[in-house]
């Protein structure tokens, strides 16, 4: 037959321990899920990183688009006229729009008017619009094509 167990130090002691084992997982759970949460926030950023890049380019690469045409089609100012003249154009893993507007100026000439091409372009979640000036005789910025 057993001996009754009498409460002393042993049990108390035994206590202590489990409460001691069980602080110390839960610090260690609390860590590890802390570092979980930074490293899928590293990610998101990097995604959101890349995608922003990504858009970057694309919006770029429609704009090349469009300053093609113009070098291609020498009547562009009347037979392209203002409208968006590329729409939902797949580039790389992005989808692009370009956009071109007339900004008349105080002369009667609307040849002598300035023009904005808009390149639009969503990649994943991010979206870049660049917008382009092209003015008659002037050499465009770091395009560098001359609109005759």
């Amino acid at each position: 037959m057993r001996a009754p167990l009498r409460m002393g130090m042993g049990c108390k002691r035994r206590g202590m321990a489990l409460a001691f084992v069980l602080g110390a997982a839960m610090l260690v759970l609390v860590i590890g899920l802390g570092a979980l949460h930074a490293v899928r926030t590293d990610l998101r950023t990097a995604r959101a990183g890349g995608e922003a890049g990504e858009a970057r380019s694309c919006a770029r690469s429609i704009i090349e688009l469009g300053l093609l045409r113009i070098r291609e089609e020498p009547e562009w100012r009347s037979t392209l006229g203002e409208a968006k003249w590329i729409s939902n154009q797949p580039i790389g893993r992005g989808v692009a729009s370009l956009t071109a507007t007339r900004v008349p100026d105080a002369d009667a000439d609307p040849l002598n008017d300035d023009w904005v091409l808009t390149g639009e372009c969503l990649c994943g979640g991010a979206v870049r619009k660049i917008d382009v000036t092209l003015t008659r005789g002037i050499v465009l910025g770091e395009w560098r094509h001359r609109v005759d």
